[in-house]
Formats: C-alpha cells, structure tokens, sequence
C-alpha cells in the first residue's frame, strides 16, 4: 500500500469518525460445548474470534461485523439460526474491538479481514469450499477485500447493509473533516485506491448475496444495489422495511429464509 495512502486512511481522524470499538472479557463470551474461544495472529496484534460449529459437514460464515459491534453480539441467537440452516460461525473482531489486541484503522481493517482467512484455512483447517465470507456495514470493506484476494475460491460472499462507495460516503463528513485540517484529497485517493469495491465486486468469482433495508438511514439502499449490479452473479434483496441497525429483526423471518436458500443453493453445488 502507498505510505500516502495509509497515513490517509488511518488519520486519527478518519479512525475516529468510522471505528466505535468496545472490550471485552473472556468471562463476556457464553460458554458452549460446540464453541471456543480464537486468538488469530494479526501482525504484532492478536485478534479475538469464536468459532462455533455444531454442524462438522456443513458450511461455515466467516463474518465481519459493524463497526459499533462485537462477537458476542452474533452468540446471543444469531449463531443458533445459522445452525438451524446447518452452518457453522467463526466471528472475528477487528483490533481494538471484543478480546483483541491493538487499535483499528482501514489499513488495519483489511489486514485482519487475512488474518482471519489465514486463521480459518491454516489453524482450523477449513478448505475455502467450505466457507462463506459475510460482512456487515464496515465488515463488507474487510469481506469484499477477502472476496476478490485470497478468497476468491470461497463458496459464497454475503453482503448485508454493505457499503459499496466508501469515499463518497466519507464525503458526507468532508465538511467536518476540513474544518478539523483533514487532507480530503489525499483521502479521497486513498479510498479509490484501496476501497474500489466495484472492482473487488467484479473480481469475485462466485456467487452472492446482497440484503439491504430500504430506509437504511446511515447506508443507504444505493449502496447495496450497486454492490449487487456489479457482481457477476448476485442476487439482491431488499426487505420490505427495516433500518441500518435494526433489518434483521424487523426482518427476521425473511432475513434468515433468505440466508437459508442461499447457503442451500452453495450446498447443493
């Protein structure tokens, strides 16, 4: 990456208006015979994972959550619909965040998005066939970066409330950020070098799904109907109702049902 480009990206600034990280203790995280606990190698860091899986022969979601989110929000139900449809859960939490090490930034944020991949494909011994890469909110900029590297051969890519123009959703805080002596030009370049996601869309070869909320106040639907469009073969579904945080519980019965043919379709392959 161009030393120029990362000190943009990871402007103290820029850091604290996308990341909203929160801690945990290992004493946070539910206790389950069918779950444990990972510590991934990031760097000098070490990031904080749970790797759930009641279902040995079936697909595995590797997911990336929002950037006011943590693990433990995925293993208080979410990870118990993903085994009604057979599936299994690694959640892992970008630096700073749950039990990991270090402190986030962009730059650090796909760093991680490898790290887990190499964790899930290394340690844990899953074959990419075997692994579907999911992202939320800002955890589509760490999916989308996996989709089109290192995880191209991945059974399927899942975009929910996925950002698809990260430096002109940025640009809604240029004001702001200038005033604060923020480079916005060098911003700007640093996001279309980095976070071309219409090109990291066209590059992943397999199939995809793309779930937005219509009144999606802080990504709106554009977004997920751009991520769709670029894709070789993606389906896109916008639910009925629902916002940014709250789309799949206004939706949860769609939203699962949804989840459910897709991964049915991978398996049936």
């Amino acid at each position: 990456m161009d030393p120029l480009h990362a000190a943009a990206l990871d402007h103290p600034l820029v850091t604290e208006v996308l990341f909203y990280p929160r801690r945990l203790r290992e004493a946070d995280v539910p206790a389950d015979p069918k779950g444990s606990i990972q510590k991934i190698a990031a760097g000098d860091d070490t990031l904080g994972g749970y790797f759930y899986r009641p279902c040995p022969a079936g697909l595995t979601v590797l997911f990336f959550h929002g950037n006011g989110e943590v693990m433990t929000d995925y293993l208080d139900g979410f990870q118990l619909e993903l085994k009604g449809l057979g599936a299994n859960l690694l959640v892992v939490d970008y630096r700073g965040y749950g039990l990991s090490t270090g402190s986030p930034s962009l730059t650090q944020l796909l760093e991680d998005a490898r790290a887990a991949w190499a964790h899930a494909v290394g340690p844990l011994g899953l074959k990419p066939a075997e692994i579907v890469v999911m992202g939320r909110s800002l955890g589509s900029l760490a999916a989308l970066e996996l989709a089109a590297g290192p995880a191209t051969a991945a059974a399927g890519l899942v975009i929910e409330s996925g950002i698809g123009r990260l430096d002109q959703w940025v640009g809604r805080m240029a004001p702001m950020l200038e005033q604060m002596g923020l480079d916005l030009e060098g911003l700007r370049a640093g996001l279309r070098a980095e976070f071309d996601q219409e090109a990291k869309m066209r590059r992943y070869p397999g199939p995809v799904l793309v779930m937005h909320a219509p009144g999606d106040e802080i990504v709106p639907v554009s977004h997920g109907q751009d991520l769709a469009a670029w894709s070789p073969q993606a389906r896109l579904r916008v639910f009925a109702r629902g916002g940014h945080n709250d789309i799949m519980y206004i939706n949860h019965a769609q939203y699962f049902t949804e989840l459910g043919r897709f991964l049915a379709k991978i398996s049936s392959q």
